[in-house]
């Protein structure tokens, strides 16, 4: 049980904005995540400094290129101890391309779908393969 915020566009050039948002989940009983933009390098003007390391990070990775979404795991890393990417249940790394998708990522800990409701039997088959790694 826990929180994952997914602070966004609102947030750009708003960094006391962020400040307060985080303290707002000081202390917090359960697990905190944050995601929100994949690239780090594509968004400038997001309060990174204010919300590196506040509990576990998911980069959005829903429509990038593996190489892209590789960059975006690695900005990360740079940013919270513990990177969970975010991947997609639709677009062009969905369907039959989800698992080889995956799989190119790299040493992950885990992911996060979005969304679940989306997903197809057969996309559920290549996350079951993909977490027998774990």
């Amino acid at each position: 049980a826990g929180v994952l915020l997914d602070p966004e566009v609102d947030f750009k050039n708003r960094p006391a904005e962020m400040t307060r948002l985080l303290q707002l989940f000081e202390g917090a009983k359960y697990g905190l995540g944050f995601t929100t933009f994949g690239r780090v390098a594509f968004h400038p003007t997001f309060p990174w400094p204010e919300s590196a390391g506040f509990g576990w990070g998911s980069p959005q990775l829903y429509t990038v290129s593996p190489e892209s979404a590789r960059k975006g795991i690695a900005e990360w890393r740079e940013r919270w101890s513990v990177v969970i990417p975010s991947v997609p249940a639709f677009g062009r790394n969905s369907d039959a391309q989800l698992l080889p998708y995956l799989r190119e990522l790299g040493d992950v800990p885990g992911l996060c779908v979005w969304q679940w409701a989306l997903l197809a039997p057969d996309e559920w088959r290549q996350l079951a393969e993909f977490a027998r790694r774990f």
